[in-house]
């Protein structure tokens, strides 16, 4: 009886993380949207002001209010990413470490930049991981919260799927 309604409580924690995963992947794609029509409305006020400057015109004092957004390095959102690692974990059912990971999202094309790669992918996953049900194990690698409870071990080299389905 006990072990039906833990089943269950897993069973539906598991259900509200993919909520909530699909939820940030919204917002993720709302704040890109974002981001895009403040770096138009910076170009509008741009073209504003040349047209005002050609009829003579003063612009206003603080006409162009907006500021572009610009990523610096072009790599991708870490919500993007953190996305991609929750998939991978659930879809493999076990811990993965961080250069599993990192070659996993080399092989689907997308590319990180940066002086260290995996540890740029490492920040990303400190920064939005909670979002997404991820943790980092003592070992290292990553795992998805919710298996924290049935877990034996922290170490992905040496931990067996079936002990996480």
């Amino acid at each position: 009886m006990r072990e039906d309604l833990e089943l269950r409580l897993i069973k539906q924690r598991l259900s509200l993380e993919e909520q909530h995963a699909a939820i940030m992947s919204r917002v993720a794609s709302l704040e890109a949207g974002l981001a895009e029509a403040k770096n138009m409305l910076v170009h509008i006020d741009e073209l504003l002001l040349s047209v005002a400057r050609i009829m003579g015109d003063e612009p206003e004092a603080g006409a162009a209010p907006y500021e572009p957004v610009r990523r610096a390095t072009g790599n991708p959102k870490k919500e993007v990413i953190a996305q991609e690692v929750r998939d991978y974990l659930k879809a493999g059912g076990r811990p993965m470490s961080r250069r599993e990971l990192f070659q996993r999202l080399c092989n689907d094309g997308i590319t990180l930049r940066g002086t260290n790669p995996e540890v740029v992918l490492s920040t990303m996953l400190w920064r939005a991981g909670n979002m997404f049900g991820i943790e980092r194990l003592n070992s290292g690698g990553y795992a998805l919260k919710s298996w924290r409870r049935i877990r034996k071990t922290h170490d992905p080299a040496t931990t067996n799927a079936a002990d996480h389905k």
